[in-house]
């Protein structure tokens, strides 16, 4: 039977983790034991606690009893009283089962290591009047002095989850007894410690939880008297922008102070942790406060935060041999959905925006409006893994959200094990809130559901792909997903485009690969369209998901499935040799950045194209890749020029030498058991690409020739619609074009976009304006072909035939601008037409002309041009922090000089000189290696920039020059002289076809998405069975190879 001042809410309680040659007393500090703090849930001190910290985040005076710190226990107060002897929540109680769980209180191992771990530093706190069971608490841990008197404690509003721990909404305590003294339950001195005699020890039972403190009392609802009413939620904790994340742990649901907390420091405790298999692997409990907002409150994986320190290399985690696990694994928890946020030093809106964007989609799936619903414990297949791309690089103020979550504690992490240095710090825990990014905190009253959060954080930075091996490598064997969806910190998933994906594995199971529509993030009311960079992107993006992305699904090979939102089934990924396959292929990249092969370094700055190209062309496999239209994700775009320049660099030469490698390995189709039929479309799309490869290398001059001939219409006072200036205006416009590609070959070889930002937008400018009258012109050779009088339109027909001029422009036009509109009302998605077309036609000779110069500028380049990482990185010197001595008004430092020792001076001296007179070996001089790839780098880079200018130049020299289209247009009829260039024809025909194939395939791919709606209706609603149940049900064991 319960003590009845037991604490209301005996659910709440946990147990005194019990470690190994722990029990019975403290530790030997000269014990070589692997060492850890040892505080449990009944003894944390709430009031250095934060969100996101081990201990209670709620001021809470009855977490304290007899406990200034762990290490002072006896084993009396430990184990040997009962619960009713010392109340529910006295001290701890024998540890559960369930508790020993992850705790390795049972793990004998002789590998043992002392290492200082993570503890509070205790001060004296001030605490408010709490109630507890009959009475109110009016002291702190080890006062023994009371108020006799008190006056009314003041109104305290408390969520009514907290109930038992603060007043309760609209409580107010009254004494039966005597009145309270005016001093009690001040925030602003110390409660029940008004003795004058301070430094009285305190007495045993100063601060027990088993009985009341002060005179008992009553309490008279000052508001509703209902249950329900008192028991209706309350809002969510929520800060603005200028308060900072730990304010949250001094608001209560109201955002009301609760007291005056002082600040958080922590100091190091040595305590002995067991090695499981060798490695390092700490459970750690979460703070009480978080649990409050919970609604599963027991099980290891909602309580503790599981911390192991990896020593190894991502592709020996997943080994048996490496002794690592993962708690699904170790839950046995099959994993359906595998989900990987990788980041590098986004802030934390960003990283807010994607994480709550998934915990909802991961509700959506487990709710019953999804059309295959996995059920209230769905969460149970699905585990998120964040992974952080260096330890010094993340973004603090997304580790103190993750700390809010309960997903990360700050000191856990070691960085040798054994001698051995760590190359990951991974955290496991079953979130069950999330923060939105106006830090907002949503529970399971706002429909979260529990996430299994695997967090890595990688000691070094060593760039994305990195991060994906440790996904792919690491933990994809421990948990043997099937579906993997690859996500980058910034893009923001649809509340279902999660499940829409997973939707197209589970429908075909010959889809290998999986990818949604990119969106650009507009803003509030589409308020970034008034950048016209993003306005452009957001038209280019657009018909990119309308025409491309589509017509390369219904090939069944679409070229790059974006990093930023994307899924694969894991085992269409998994290598054939250890060596050989998709993922192999794909880590290759890792090890090219200080390679001499240029052309593969530059290759692997695409590198998901090249995991798409292994992936299709996968010996004896028949995977296929599929463009979902209903799965959508926002991403931010770059808003400035020079970011975007930097961006589509490497976008650039990525795709231009990952195309060029499809290309001349296309005979690696032919090794897939793809039927016949499929292999003769991939024929067609290689021939498709082949062309379009062409025209990119090409395009800089063939923009140019359009310019050219356009304005020929000017040297005709009839046609010219300046009223005769129009040459001059022509001759203006090309000395000003030629000037600024001059410009840019020199700026780009030299600059960085970001430190020409003047030159650049002022090119921009003249790019538009350049445009603006190609788009006059063209529209002038239109308007001039028009049929005045009805004599005309009734041979109109005859017109667009005698008349090559208008005919090929008008073809032209209607095959580009007027397929964009078509395609865009067939997919019910237009208004991109109308609000950011005109944006993209002014800058589309920026596209052609800025980005493709200043890519071929920088083929030495190969890195990844990361937004937001401009900053010079320079060496961080050795510094001491200046402290200011107790007896002193001067500021003093510490740091480690020589010893001023004679005889060590003596010594040193003599060495010195022997140095001196010793000359030194003469060696040749040359180059290191780093500077010979460097120079290789930049020859290659040379090499290919004179190419594709001389081969540019050369055509527009061809056909610029009267005398040379004199002699080549000398035997085709009714052509020459200027009047009509059969080159410009082929460009405006050329155009039509490739439009008219996208066109095609687009609308194709429209009609089997609306069939497999259709089929989906018809089809109707079902529940979604785990893969192991659904092999045992259909009697059959899980295929491993795709048929």
């Amino acid at each position: 039977m319960a003590s009845p001042h037991s604490s209301p809410h005996p659910e709440r309680r946990r147990p005194l983790p019990v470690i190994q040659g722990m029990q019975g007393g403290p530790p030997d500090p000269n014990s070589p034991h692997l060492m850890m703090p040892d505080i449990p849930a009944e003894y944390s001190d709430p009031v250095l606690s934060r969100f996101g910290s081990r201990d209670a985040m709620i001021p809470d005076p009855t977490a304290y009893n007899q406990y200034p710190r762990a290490q002072q226990l006896t084993p009396s107060e430990t184990g040997s009283q009962s619960d009713s002897t010392r109340g529910s929540m006295a001290g701890p109680r024998p540890m559960r089962p369930e508790d020993r769980a992850y705790s390795g209180s049972t793990v004998s191992t002789s590998s043992q290591q002392q290492v200082p771990m993570p503890q509070p530093t205790y001060q004296q706190p001030v605490y408010p009047a709490v109630p507890h069971g009959g009475g109110v608490y009016m002291g702190h841990p080890g006062s023994n002095h009371h108020s006799a008197q008190a006056s009314p404690a003041p109104v305290r509003r408390q969520n009514p989850q907290y109930t038992g721990r603060l007043n309760p909404v609209g409580y107010q305590s009254v004494s039966s007894s005597q009145s309270p003294s005016p001093s009690a339950g001040r925030r602003d001195q110390p409660v029940g410690n008004l003795s004058a005699n301070a430094s009285q020890p305190p007495s045993p039972s100063a601060g027990r939880r088993d009985q009341p403190v002060g005179s008992q009392q009553e309490f008279r609802p000052s508001g509703p008297s209902t249950p329900s009413a008192l028991r209706r939620p309350g809002p969510a904790p929520q800060l603005s922008q200028q308060q900072s994340m730990e304010t949250l742990a001094h608001l209560g649901s109201d955002g009301n102070e609760l007291s005056v907390l002082p600040s958080k420091r922590y100091a190091t405790v040595r305590r002995k942790v067991p090695l499981k298999t060798g490695n390092f692997v700490v459970d750690f409990p979460v703070a009480e406060r978080y649990l409050d907002m919970c609604g599963e409150k027991e099980g290891n994986e909602f309580t503790h935060l599981r911390y192991t320190a990896v020593t190894c290399d991502p592709d020996e985690y997943g080994k048996a041999e490496s002794g690592y696990s993962l708690r699904p694994k170790l839950s046995g928890r099959e994993t359906e959905l595998f989900i990987v946020m990788t980041m590098y030093n986004e802030d934390e809106e960003l990283f807010a925006k994607t994480m709550t964007s998934v915990q909802k989609n991961i509700a959506y799936l487990c709710s019953d409006k999804c059309p295959v619903s996995w059920g209230p414990n769905g969460w149970n297949n699905i585990v998120v893994c964040i992974v952080a791309d260096g330890r010094t690089k993340i973004n603090k103020r997304v580790l103190t959200m993750l700390q809010v979550m309960g997903v990360y504690t700050p000191g856990l992490e070691r960085t040798q094990v054994e001698n051995k240095p760590v190359t990951g710090h991974i955290y496991e825990f079953t979130t069950q809130i999330a923060v939105d990014k106006d830090l907002n905190i949503r529970g399971y009253r706002e429909g979260i559901v529990p996430v299994q959060v695997l967090f890595c954080l990688k000691e070094k930075n060593a760039k994305k792909i990195n991060s994906h091996r440790w996904f792919f490598n690491a933990f994809g064997p421990i948990l043997n997903p099937n579906v993997c969806v690859l996500l980058d910190v910034g893009t923001k998933p649809t509340g279902t485009s999660i499940y829409h994906l997973w939707r197209a594995f589970d429908r075909d199971p010959q889809v290998g690969g999986a990818c949604g529509e990119i969106v650009a993030e507009l803003g509030k009311g589409c308020a970034n369209l008034f950048n016209p960079l993003v306005a452009a992107q957001n038209f280019e993006y657009k018909m990119s998901n309308i025409l491309d992305k589509p017509l390369e699904s219904a090939f069944g090979y679409i070229q790059v499935l974006p990093g930023a939102f994307s899924a694969y089934r894991y085992t269409a990924l998994a290598n054939s040799t250890p060596t050989t396959g998709p993922l192999a292929s794909y880590f290759q990249g890792e090890n090219h950045t200080g390679e001499t092969d240029v052309f593969k370094a530059n290759m692997y700055l695409a590198e998901d194209r090249i995991l798409c190209f292994e992936l299709v062309t996968k010996r004896n496999q028949n995977w296929i890749l599929k463009y979902v239209k209903n799965a959508r994700a926002e991403t931010d775009v770059p808003g400035a020029l020079p970011e975007l320049v930097s961006q589509r660099r490497r976008w650039l030469n990525g795709s231009f030498f990952a195309a060029v490698h499809s290309v001349t390995n296309y005979r690696m189709f032919f090794r897939s058991s793809h039927s016949a039929g499929r292999k003769a479309v991939f024929t067609f799309q290689e021939a498709y690409n082949i062309f379009n490869l062409i025209f990119s290398w090409f395009a800089i001059g063939n923009f140019y020739l359009t310019f050219h001939f356009l304005f020929q219409g000017t040297r005709d006072e009839l046609t010219d619609p300046f009223n005769g200036s129009g040459f001059v205006l022509f001759q203006v416009l090309r000395y000003l074009y030629l000037g600024a590609i001059g410009v840019l070959i020199i700026i780009s070889f030299g600059n960085r976009p970001q430190g020409s930002k003047t030159l650049y937008y002022s090119i921009l400018v003249l790019f538009a304006v350049l445009m603006g009258f190609l788009l006059f012109m063209g529209g002038n050779t239109v308007y001039q072909g028009i049929p005045k009088t009805d004599e005309d339109w009734r041979n109109v027909g005859d017109k667009l035939i005698n008349e090559p001029a208008f005919r090929d422009i008008i073809i032209s036009l209607g095959s580009t601008y007027g397929l964009y509109l078509i395609s865009s009302l067939l997919h019910l998605d237009p208004w991109h037409c109308i609000t950011s077309m005109l944006q993209y036609l002014l800058l589309l000779p920026v596209y052609i002309n800025v980005f493709m110069v200043y890519a071929f500028c920088n083929l030495h380049d190969i890195s990844w041009g990361t937004k937001g990482d401009n900053v010079a990185q320079g060496a961080t010197a050795n510094t001491a922090p200046a402290v200011k001595a107790k007896d002193s008004t001067q500021a003093e430092v510490t740091v480690d000089l020589p010893q001023d020792d004679q005889d060590i001076l003596n010594a040193n001296y003599a060495q010195t000189l022997e140095t001196l007179v010793r000359r030194p070996e003469k060696t040749r001089s040359g180059r290191d290696r780093q500077t010979k790839i460097d120079d290789y780098f930049r020859l290659y880079r040379t090499r290919v920039v004179l190419s594709w200018i001389i081969s540019n130049v050369l055509i527009i020299v061809v056909f610029t020059t009267d005398a040379i289209t004199d002699t080549l247009y000398a035997n085709v009829e009714g052509l020459g002289k200027g009047k009509v260039n059969p080159y410009l024809t082929f460009i405006f025909w050329s155009v039509t076809a490739l439009s008219a194939v996208r066109f095609v395939g687009s609308s194709w791919y429209l009609v089997t998405w609306l069939m497999e709606g259709m089929a989906g209706a018809v089809t109707g609603r079902r529940t979604f069975v785990p893969r192991t149940q659904a092999n045992q049900t259909r009697g059959v064991a899980r295929p491993q190879k795709n048929r």
